[in-house]
């Protein structure tokens, strides 16, 4: 039924952007039950969901997070679980789609295609974008069915929230949650102060280490004999001839020897919005005049652009908008710009961006280079071109003979250098950052050689040696680490010990009076409200501060003792401050949309909550016991 978008497109196989939103949901409790078909991982009325699609959609997940955060790495979290949960919800709610006569038509099918952005070039519907995507996908109509399920599950999901509002007193209510202020009284006790007469034994810091071993595995580890090749080791032997350089000069005379004309100019702009009303335009023109009325009479351009340029980059330099060809400037400020000769000023110039006097410093016609002035430049480009060839020469002659039997000492004629161990995406001792180096070492077995590895100084070939699995090194290599996160163990334990002691005393006669009596300082956070970040003076404690804002005058004492790296915190309410209404009005639309997607979004997962727990019941939600199982 797509067919006809598909007629007479060719395309190449390509990375698609998935559709639909990475399920986040964790997993709800379900029945288990033995299935007679051992790919049948789950039942959901009469959909069955196999082995193949879990893991499927499972390894579609992961990809989705990679990209999502860019290679960054990923939070522990359990895709299998995920993407059962999200396989589940979406047979639930075709199930109940079906129940209520909810369809997805051939029209609607073919207009949400054919208005997707990324199947548009230059604003229409390409038809071999749409190619791309379905050589990508698994099945010919699975890509079909995947734009069918999301249509079918937005509608499902509007006819659930449909209907939902909220209130101008849910709305106010909100703003003065998120506004109230409060300020805090504490006393910050120090986990460091606490361990200040602590020292720690040899058997008390192996003791540490062995009851914390997992704080210290470090990553498996390689060492590597390697022969490095370096093109600049081949300088005098790849010494360009003149022949050689004038060749390549004649070769790259236009493409790359050739200058664009450039001025060197600066401005003075008097902006004017896009908006602005025909008295605006005037006034700034008028000012702009009157700018350059000065500028002829006489006074420093530069000094005038420092005071009454409205353009913030150019105007603290003088209005040096520094030097530039052709095309890189806003055409009709370009015009004006390359008309003049050099050391003359323009008269007004308007832009989208306002009204411009323009005054050219400079002028370089460009042209073709002559040799003399870039010969050095193709000197060292020929030299390393050559050194590099001979390096890898060089190189592979050396390889083939360690293939052949010899050693890579024999074979490269001197001893191969040995590295200190280093870790996998780690830099190198001596060498730095090397990441081909690096990923050929794990690669390859003990032994084994490489293939060449060209870096950006040196072509390398490696042979790994030493690989050791993941493991804690010796207290002697990690000791430091070992005495700070000992002793830190040892006051935090000390501080909240005494902290304990402070609040108990301070429920019978105050915070501060209790810090008297224990010669504790007590400090005072200032204001901050609910939706800030931090607490002022204490940083990130989500914890206290969500407590901060349960506290009355009433009951001023917050009711537990708070970590915070390990420092122990006791804290009471010190002052409160209701919120001001003067911003309601401009925050007013934003914070309902806010609040109602909310609403919306918990409605709809209570009743998603509320179709598993019927399918559950009724027995016609099933999970095979080993389900989630390894993938």
């Amino acid at each position: 039924m797509l067919r006809f978008l598909r007629n007479s497109a060719r395309s190449t196989a390509i990375k698609v952007l998935f559709l639909l939103l990475a399920f986040t949901f964790v997993l709800w409790g379900a029945g288990t039950y033995q299935m007679s078909r051992l790919n049948t991982v789950a039942r959901v009325y009469d959909r069955a969901i196999s082995q193949a699609e879990l893991a499927r959609e499972t390894e579609t997940l992961q990809r989705r997070f990679q990209e999502m955060t860019r290679g960054a790495t990923l939070p522990s979290i359990d895709f299998r679980s995920q993407a059962l949960n999200g396989l589940i919800e979406t047979a639930l709610i075709q199930h109940e789609a079906d129940r209520l006569g909810l369809d997805v038509t051939e029209t609607e099918l073919v207009a949400t295609i054919t208005s997707m952005p990324e199947l548009q070039r230059n604003g229409r519907f390409d038809r071999e974008l749409l190619e791309r995507v379905l050589e990508f996908q698994r099945e010919r109509d699975e890509f079909e069915n995947e734009v069918r399920q999301d249509i079918l599950t937005r509608r499902f999901r509007d006819l659930m929230i449909d209907g939902v509002q909220v209130s101008p007193a849910e709305v106010e209510a909100e703003y003065r949650s998120q506004n109230d202020q409060v300020s805090l009284l504490y006393v910050r006790i120090s986990a460091d102060d606490a361990v200040r007469d602590v020292t720690l034994s040899e058997a008390e810091l192996a003791d540490y280490l062995s009851k914390h071993q997992e704080r210290y595995v470090g990553p498996p580890m390689t060492r590597a004999r390697y022969v490095a090749f370096a093109p600049a080791d081949y300088q005098e032997l790849a010494a360009p001839s003149p022949a050689q350089i004038e060749a390549f000069y004649e070769a790259h005379k236009n493409d790359r020897f050739t200058k664009p004309e450039e001025v060197r100019a600066r401005h003075i702009l008097v902006r004017v919005e896009p908006d602005a009303s025909d008295a605006d335009r005037a006034a700034a023109r008028k000012r702009a005049e009157e700018l350059l009325a000065r500028v002829k009479a006489g006074e420093d351009f530069a000094s005038i652009a420092k005071q009454h340029s409205d353009d913030p980059g150019s105007a603290p330099r003088g209005g040096d908008l520094g030097a530039f060809p052709r095309g890189r400037m806003e055409p009709t400020f370009e015009q004006a710009a390359f008309a003049l000769e050099a050391g003359t000023v323009s008269d007004v110039v308007e832009t989208p961006f306002g009204f411009h006097i323009i005054k050219v410093d400079a002028r370089d016609p460009g042209g073709v280079q002559e040799l003399a002035a870039v010969r050095d430049e193709i000197v060292a480009e020929l030299t390393r071109e050559r050194g590099l060839e001979l390096a890898r020469q060089d190189a592979d002659k050396v390889r083939r003979a360690v293939v052949g039997g010899k050693s890579l000492a024999e074979a490269a004629g001197k001893p191969p250098i040995e590295s200190k161990p280093f870790a996998e995406g780690a830099l190198v001792p001596d060498l730095g950052r090397v990441p081909e180096f690096v990923k050929a070492a794990f690669a390859l077995d003990e032994g084994q050689v490489s293939d060449l590895i060209e870096e950006r100084d040196a072509i390398y070939i490696l042979q790994p040696f030493e690989r050791t699995g993941p493991a804690v090194p010796p207290l002697a290599d990690i000791r430091a680490r070992v005495e700070f996160d000992a002793k830190r163990a040892i006051g935090s334990k000390r501080a909240k010990e005494q902290a304990e002691k402070l609040l108990a005393r301070a429920r019978e006669v105050g915070l501060a009076a209790a810090a008297e009596e224990a010669r504790l300082a007590t400090q005072e956070t200032g204001l901050f409200a609910r939706r800030a970040g931090s607490v002022p003076t204490l940083g990130a404690a989500p914890v206290l501060r969500e407590a901060a804002f349960t506290l009355t005058p009433a009951a001023p004492l917050a009711p537990e003792v708070y970590d915070l790296s390990g420092d122990a915190v006791v804290a009471a309410l010190a002052s409160q401050q209701p919120a001001t209404m003067a911003q309601f009005e401009n925050e007013r639309a934003q914070l309902q949309e806010s609040l109602l997607e909310r609403k919306r979004r918990a409605i709809y997962e209570r009743y998603l909550d509320g179709l598993k727990q019927q399918a559950m019941e009724s027995g016609a939600l099933l999970v095979r016991a080993d389900a989630l199982g390894p993938s």
